[in-house]
């Protein structure tokens, strides 16, 4: 279950933080299918560490942050039955920018997506994974199955583009829509990877990354109208130039939570994760919590800005800290 940026290794700290992978709602995290690592601690030993040998160190490091338990050298993982293909789902609809919101159409298409394809992420087929960006704009989604799988499970939001997009914005190519089928992963991962740098450049990506991460549970969407009043907040707020950049997952994902690791309660039954890349979605998640407090939510430690989460032990790990505390005293 690896990353789907090109510059992410399957050794180095993307399964140490966790490991979270468009492949994660039907495979489990890095973490989930690492089953054995070799690492330097600090005492110069080298140590075989899995399920059996060294096993505070087997929870600790998967999760525990990359480097942080010492320098892992080797690293075994699961491997999984390659699918007979892979699809992938690219939409745009460039209309939905701040500047076109002046017009009621455009605003009309752009609160009739949300509202077609929000309600859809919370019962998706754990077979798709991958990312909302933009002003809610943009769909970069991959499929472990064939197109007609793919399509029947995507129904919804297909037919919303047959029928509310409407024809003079498909006329002058202002929106796009594919499904297109491949062999390998490898070969989805290469097209998804610069599609995603495209995304990032939209929401203001420099030099500078100031990454902020906040883990929306399946539990505290579902809570009253938490999941009604975040859409309808999501309308108001990309209207005044906040874009977003969120990864979905499936609540399939708890079934992995035999596999007791050190990362974060809520990655067990993320539903939406936010990503901010720009300091604009910082004040925007901060606002969010204020209006609807996340108690048992968190955040995923490769994408966390350190200096503005004050609560960062609980946004980490929760109730995990103490363990990993006592587990970095002793080596």
């Amino acid at each position: 279950a690896g990353a789907h940026a090109l510059t992410i290794s399957a050794v180095g700290g993307f399964w140490q933080g966790g490991g979270l992978s468009v492949m994660s709602p039907k495979l489990g995290y890095a973490v989930d299918n690492v089953v054995a690592f070799d690492i330097v601690t600090a005492d110069g030993q080298i140590r075989r560490v899995d399920a059996c040998t060294n096993t505070d160190l087997f929870w600790a490091v998967r999760g525990g942050g990359a480097g942080t338990f010492g320098v892992v050298t080797t690293v075994f993982h699961r491997v999984h039955t390659k699918p007979d293909k892979i699809v992938g789902l690219t939409m745009t609809i460039d209309l939905l920018v701040p500047s076109a919101w002046m017009f009621p159409a455009f605003r009309s298409i752009h609160h009739s997506f949300i509202d077609t394809w929000a309600p859809l992420t919370l019962d998706l087929d754990p077979r798709w994974g991958g990312h909302t960006s933009g002003y809610f704009s943009n769909l970069r989604f991959t499929f472990l199955g064939n197109l007609v799988d793919a399509k029947a499970t995507i129904a919804p939001l297909q037919e919303w583009y047959d029928t509310q997009v409407p024809w003079y914005v498909k006329w002058l190519s202002l929106s796009f829509w594919e499904l297109k089928e491949y062999d390998t992963f490898l070969d989805r991962r290469y097209e998804y990877a610069e599609l995603l740098q495209d995304d990032l450049m939209v929401l203001g990506y420099t030099n500078f990354i100031h990454w902020n991460s906040r883990i929306l549970t399946m539990e505290w969407m579902s809570h009253e109208d938490n999941f009604t009043n975040l859409i309808e907040y999501l309308k108001e707020s990309i209207a005044s130039d906040t874009p977003v950049l969120i990864a979905h997952h499936d609540n399939e994902i708890v079934n992995f939570v035999r596999r007791d690791s050190a990362i974060s309660p809520a990655l067990r039954n993320a539903r939406w994760h936010f990503l901010a890349v720009t300091p604009k979605l910082g004040p925007f998640l901060n606002d969010l919590e204020k209006v609807w407090p996340f108690p048992e939510n968190g955040c995923y430690l490769n994408e966390c800005f350190v200096t503005k989460d004050d609560n960062w032990k609980q946004l980490y790990w929760g109730e995990k800290y103490d363990r990993l505390a006592n587990i970095k005293s002793s080596v």
